[in-house]
C-alpha cells in the first residue's frame, strides 16, 4: 500500500519516511517564508463637546511609509448606534495629498470596522474629521491632527 504523499516545501513526507526509515542522516534545507512582521499601529482620537468618541487607526509596515489599512471606531455619548456617520481624513504625505471622504453609511457602535484599503506616503501632516449623526439634532463633530 502506497503512503499518501504531502507536500512540505521542496520535501515530500514519503522521502522523509523513507529516509527515517532507513536510519540515514539527512540535512534539509527548507525556505519557509518568515513568518509576517506584526503591522504597527498609528492612532488618532478625538472627542466631541458633547461626548462621542471617534478612532482612527492606521496599519503600517516600516516606518509610517506603508499603510495597510485605515479602519474607524466610533461610539455615541448617548443613544442607540446609528449607521450615517462619518471619518474623513487627509494625508499630506503624499503629493498630492491623498482625501478621503468617507460614504455617509459608517456605523457609530463602538466596533472596528475597516475604512479603506493600504497606500503608501512620505512624511507630512494627517487630520481626520468624524461626523456623528444624532437623531433628531444637529451632527456632532470632532478633529484631530498630526504629523508624522
Amino acid at each position: 500500500m502506497r503512503s499518501p504523499t504531502f507536500s512540505i516545501g521542496e520535501i515530500t513526507m514519503r522521502a522523509l519516511m523513507t529516509t527515517l526509515a532507513l536510519g540515514t542522516a539527512v540535512t534539509a534545507t527548507v525556505g519557509l517564508a518568515a513568518p509576517a512582521q506584526a503591522a504597527s499601529v498609528r492612532k488618532l482620537s478625538c472627542t466631541s463637546r458633547e461626548g462621542d468618541v471617534g478612532t482612527l487607526r492606521l496599519y503600517y509596515q516600516g516606518s509610517l511609509r506603508t499603510i495597510t489599512k485605515v479602519t474607524y471606531q466610533m461610539k455615541l455619548a448617548r443613544g442607540a448606534a446609528t449607521n450615517k456617520n462619518n471619518a474623513n481624513f487627509r494625508d499630506s504625505g503624499i503629493a498630492p495629498a491623498k482625501t478621503y471622504d468617507s460614504p455617509d453609511t459608517l456605523i457609530a457602535d463602538n466596533r472596528e470596522r475597516g475604512l479603506t484599503g493600504g497606500y503608501r506616503r512620505g512624511s507630512g501632516g494627517f487630520g481626520v474629521k468624524f461626523i456623528f449623526d444624532i437623531r433628531g439634532d444637529d451632527d456632532h463633530y470632532c478633529t484631530q491632527s498630526a504629523s508624522f
